[in-house]
């Protein structure tokens, strides 16, 4: 009996350690959206200039990121959704990416304090909130 019980123990765990193997495979993705709000004297060009800005000093140099899809959201209301969506070979990468930014954020790419706090204020006169999410393939 104690055999019996030992050999579906060891089976069980077999079953379970391979489903979690196999939970890894496939590709995982970031997606975060952000509201974006045009303000008074504002405009869509300057917005895009700060996203490009910060694509050209940060994101581009990222090199663990399989695909990048930036996605604006097309409707007519005074809140505009923008959706980064961020693919990744395995979970891990987006630890290492995670870690990564930590390093080498908008704070070590910017060499100065002004141009920091110049870049951070710009952002969030269009930025209001935000989520992240992650999915697997």
């Amino acid at each position: 009996m104690k055999k019996l019980l030992s050999i579906i123990v060891v089976l069980f765990a077999v079953i379970i350690l391979s489903g979690f193997s196999f939970a890894q495979e496939g590709n995982y993705y970031t997606v975060t959206t952000w509201k974006i709000s045009i303000p008074a004297g504002g405009s869509d060009a300057e917005l895009n200039k700060i996203m490009k800005e910060f694509y050209d000093k940060v994101a581009s140099k990222n090199g663990i990121v399989v695909n990048e899809k930036v996605l604006q959201g097309s409707s007519i209301s005074d809140m505009r959704d923008w959706v980064f969506i961020a693919e990744y070979a395995n979970r891990n990468s987006i630890k290492t990416v995670s870690d990564i930014k930590k390093i080498t954020s908008v704070d070590a790419d910017y060499r100065n304090r002004e141009e920091r706090e110049r870049f951070r204020d710009a952002f969030w006169e269009f930025a209001e909130i935000y989520s992240d999410d992650i999915f697997m393939e």
